[in-house]
C-alpha cells in the first residue's frame, strides 16, 4: 500500500464526539463495564454515570476501583449517577460465573454490559482452568473464555431486563484492528490453536490478534443466537482506535529486542506522547472509550437496528467491515461451540 493509502487508512476514523451532548438520559439504566483497570473503562464509566446511570466497574482488586472513583470525583465528577466497584475474576470460567451471579444478586437489571478485555501483551502464560491441567492460554481463558461465560450468565438478567417497557438493552465487545494480523483461519476447534504460542515479538502479536479476532466473532455469533431467539438485545463488537495508554506504552517496553526495551517506561511514554501530539490518528484513552459509549447509548443504532446488528464499529459510529476471519460464520459457531466445550469440562455447576 502506499504511503497516500495508509494515511487514508488510518484518518478515515472520525472521532468529533461529546458525550455530554451525544449520550441521553440514563437515569434508572444500570451499566457493568469490565477491564476495570483500563483508562478506556474508567473514561466509559465516568460518562455514563454522568448521565445518570448507575455503573459497576469490574475488577479483583477494590483499592484499583476505589481510587478510580476518587479520581473521577476530583476530575469532572459523577453527575446523578454512581460507579461502584465489582469484584469480577475472569481468569477462569468457574470465577467468571460466580463472579456473574453475584451480580444479578445485588441487581435487578442490566441495560448496558461492556466487556472490555484489553490488550494481553505479556510473556506466554496458560491458565489452568478446571485445576485439573486443562492449561489454555491467558489471552483467551480471560479474554475470551471469562467475558463468554459472564455474559451467558447475565443473560437472563439481560433478557428480562429487555422485556421492560422502554429497555434498550446492548452488548459491547471491545476488540480492535488488531484482529487483522490473523492471515490464516485459526483452528478454534482445538486447544492447540487456542494455545498456539508463536515466537518472539510477533509470537505476542499473534496472540492479540487472536483474541481480538476471537471477540469480534464472539459478539457476532451471539447477535446470530439473539435474533434466533427473537430477543430485542443488540451485540457490536468495537474498535477503540490507535490508543496512547499505559497499556501501550509499558508494551512496548516489554516487547522490543535488547537492547531497546533497557528504555525507561518513562522515556517510551515521553516519545510516544510526542508523536501523539503530531498524530491525527493516535487517540487518548478518553477517546478511545467514545465508540463503546456511542454503541452502548446511541438512539440512531435502535433507529436502524438492522444495520447494528452483529455489527464492528470504528470510532466512533463508522460501521466498518472486519476481515474475512471476522466475517466467516462457520468459524464464528466452531469458536462458541469449543468454548461450550471446554466449559463443559470444568463442572461450573
Amino acid at each position: 500500500m502506499s504511503v497516500s493509502g495508509w494515511v487514508a487508512y488510518w484518518t478515515r476514523f472520525a472521532t468529533h464526539y461529546d458525550p455530554k451532548v451525544e449520550i441521553p438520559d440514563l437515569d434508572g439504566k444500570v451499566a457493568l463495564i469490565t477491564g476495570g483497570d483500563s483508562a478506556v473503562s474508567y473514561h466509559a464509566a465516568q460518562n455514563l454515570a454522568i448521565k445518570g446511570a448507575r455503573v459497576y466497574l469490574g475488577h479483583n482488586n477494590e483499592a484499583v476501583i476505589c481510587d478510580a472513583i476518587s479520581k473521577m470525583m476530583r476530575e469532572g465528577g459523577l453527575g446523578t449517577g454512581s460507579v461502584e466497584w465489582f469484584d469480577l475474576d475472569l481468569s477462569s470460567p468457574k470465577a467468571a460465573k460466580a463472579s456473574a451471579a453475584h451480580f444479578m444478586t445485588n441487581s435487578s437489571r442490566l441495560d448496558i454490559l461492556i466487556n472490555n478485555s484489553g490488550f494481553h501483551m505479556g510473556h506466554y502464560e496458560t491458565v489452568d482452568i478446571n485445576n485439573d491441567g486443562l492449561d489454555v492460554a491467558e489471552p483467551m481463558a480471560e479474554g475470551h473464555m471469562g467475558h463468554f461465560v459472564l455474559t451467558e450468565t447475565l443473560m437472563q438478567l439481560l433478557k428480562h431486563t429487555a422485556a421492560r417497557p422502554g429497555a434498550d438493552v446492548r452488548i459491547i465487545t471491545v476488540a480492535s484492528e488488531a484482529h487483522r494480523g490473523i492471515f490464516m483461519a485459526p483452528s478454534f476447534g482445538t486447544l492447540e490453536g487456542w494455545n498456539k504460542k508463536g515466537n518472539f515479538i510477533g509470537g505476542r502479536l499473534h496472540r492479540v490478534a487472536m483474541v481480538k479476532l476471537a471477540n469480534i466473532l464472539f459478539a457476532k455469533e451471539l447477535q446470530r443466537r439473539l435474533k434466533e431467539d427473537e430477543s430485542p438485545i443488540i451485540s457490536i463488537a468495537v474498535h477503540p482506535g490507535e490508543l496512547v495508554s499505559e497499556g501501550f506504552t509499558r508494551g512496548l517496553v516489554e516487547n522490543v529486542p535488547w537492547p531497546f526495551n533497557l528504555i525507561a517506561l518513562s522515556e517510551i511514554k515521553f516519545l510516544v506522547n510526542i508523536i501523539a501530539n503530531c498524530s491525527s490518528f493516535l487517540l487518548t484513552p478518553k477517546e478511545g472509550s467514545y465508540t463503546s459509549l456511542y454503541a452502548a447509548t446511541s438512539p440512531v443504532i435502535r433507529c436502524h437496528t438492522p444495520v447494528y446488528e452483529g455489527a464492528y464499529l470504528c470510532p466512533y459510529d463508522k460501521v466498518v467491515e472486519p476481515s474475512a476471519l471476522a466475517k466467516d460464520e462457520e468459524l464464528a459457531r466452531e469458536l462458541w461451540e469449543y468454548t461450550e466445550a471446554l466449559i463443559a469440562r470444568c463442572a461450573l455447576a
